[in-house]
């Protein structure tokens, strides 16, 4: 009997000894063997020249990366992030995915749908790094491991309005004064947006097309500024926040833990009564782009030019902030290699290709295709599409947003751009901004999942409130404030303040 059990004991070590070194084995490939990559990337789908640009890339190829080929699935962004959980789930055979904005990337991360590659990134992506900001893989580092490429762009996107040009030519609205009261520095009270009530009157009385504020300008301009401290807030999941311009790390409620943000409801159901809100926007949420009079957008250099293309029509444009600030979730959209992949170096090297000045020419190939046929050179680093300009369009046989397929910043700038773009985005926008204090954090959410999907819950139900639609919203807010208490709003809290104490902890 003893035998026995020593034997079976004996076994059991032997297995897990096994099974834990090949969990630790490196991966190994001398690049001898032919192998197809499968990526997988959002954007307008297979387009009428996907076939033939697709095949030169491969054949390219062989002189970055031989005996090596791809096999390219595009997936509309609309339905990308939920067919990536079908194919994840399923353990499809996908070597590199992207990842979208509409997906959770920490939650991904924890399901086991992408491969911890900092190893990876050290061995195979010196290239990339090179041409990185040494901040740049925080963004996509959980508990101290790497498990993505960030897309490198705009990691900082200055937050403004447009607003008819015609408007401000007549004197509707000062946007020098707009721009300065967002940028002072105080926290803002309903009195301050007296002169954007001028406004909305001036431009309905001349009976303008466009008459309505935006549920945009609502949130950003009014909910995400009105009594909260200089800066604002970061979120760093559900209700815990922490300000960005504290120095401490300090996590608040950001619906329960700011009385003085109150003032937006205030302000938001006397805007309704007054008409300056549009009387369906419960039954019809979604906004189209232009359609409002003042309405959300990037401001940087040449954005007012792009907003007039655009909307057809022309526009100027105002900051709300004056400062840049990238989050320590501040990349929306990011490459990894999943965890299904069985060529984990060669997707390796070919990321650091797709990343790095070195193979500028194949992703300029991958994103715009052929040079007469879907676009003509300006100069050496600049193009005009022929067509509508626009990747997807109907009149397009090819074209993918670089953003989605690799270094942005080391491919061909378009007519939409201003002159020295790229280098715009890196030197005066990513290496101007602040970075989060919480830049490499990331929040383990186990301990919390089920108070986090009850607190959202009790905030969808009532994120009417928002819209100023209800005359009995202050004793609504008080039933909702309790119900997020009994959800677990507290608990939140504590257990993020707790994750970030032991990470900061660890940091020195």
């Amino acid at each position: 009997m003893k035998k026995r059990i020593m034997f079976a004991l004996l076994a059991c070590f032997v297995l897990i000894s096994s099974l834990s070194g090949c969990q630790s084995a490196k991966p190994t490939d001398d690049g001898s063997e032919q192998v197809e990559l499968h990526w997988v990337f959002g954007g307008p789908g297979k387009l009428e020249d996907s076939d033939r640009v697709w095949q030169e890339f491969n054949t390219k190829l062989a002189d970055y990366l031989p005996n090596t080929s791809v096999k390219f699935t595009c997936i509309p962004h609309s339905d990308y992030a939920e067919k990536w959980r079908l194919m994840s789930a399923a353990q499809e055979n996908v070597d590199i995915a992207w990842v979208s904005w509409a997906l959770n990337f920490v939650e991904e991360v924890g399901k086991g749908s992408y491969m911890d590659i900092t190893d990876l990134v050290n061995e195979y992506g010196q290239d990339m790094k090179a041409d990185f900001p040494e901040w740049l893989l925080e963004l996509t580092t959980v508990n101290g491991k790497v498990y993505a490429i960030p897309n490198y762009q705009m990691m900082a996107s200055p937050i403004g309005f447009s607003i008819d040009k015609h408007h401000v030519e007549n004197g509707w609205l000062d946007i020098k004064a707009a721009e300065e009261l967002f940028t002072s520095g105080k926290v803002l009270h309903k009195e301050d947006y007296k002169m954007f009530e001028e406004y909305i009157e001036k431009a309905q009385a001349a009976n303008e097309p466009v008459k309505y504020i935006s549920s945009q300008f609502l949130t950003r301009a009014i909910k995400n500024k009105i009594g909260l401290p200089d800066g604002g807030l970061e979120t760093v999941t559900a209700n815990a926040v922490i300000a960005r311009n504290e120095e401490g790390y300090k996590v608040y409620d950001r619906n329960l833990d700011f009385p003085d943000n109150y003032e937006y409801y205030d302000l938001v159901s006397d805007w309704y009564k007054k008409g300056y809100i549009r009387p369906d926007i419960l039954e019809n949420p979604t906004e189209a782009s232009g359609a409002y009079l003042l309405d959300w957008t990037s401001v940087f250099k040449g954005s007012a030019e792009r907003v007039s293309i655009s909307l057809g029509r022309p526009m100027e444009v105002f900051p709300m902030e004056d400062f840049l600030y990238i989050t320590h979730k501040g990349s929306s959209t990011n490459t990894a290699i999943a965890s299904t992949s069985k060529n984990p170096v060669r997707s390796m090297q070919l990321l650091n290709i797709m990343n790095s000045k070195k193979g500028a020419d194949l992703l300029n190939l991958l994103t715009y295709g052929f040079e007469g046929e879907h676009y003509n050179k300006v100069s050496d680093d600049r193009i005009e599409w022929l067509g509508a300009g626009v990747p997807g369009a109907s009149d397009n046989k090819y074209g993918y947003e670089n953003w989605a397929l690799g270094n942005a910043l080391v491919t061909y700038t378009t007519q939409s751009d201003p002159d020295g773009w790229n280098e715009y985005l890196h030197e005066d926008i990513n290496m101007k901004a602040k970075m989060s204090r919480l830049g490499g954090f990331s929040v383990d959410l186990k301990p919390i999942k089920l108070e986090i999907a009850q607190y959202n819950a009790v905030l969808k139900e009532y994120q009417y409130l928002d819209k100023g639609t209800t005359p009995n919203y202050k004793e609504l807010l008080e039933e909702r404030n309790a119900k997020l208490k009994e959800a677990g709003s507290e608990k939140i809290v504590q257990e993020v303040q707790r994750q970030i104490d032991e990470w900061v902890a660890k940091q020195k």
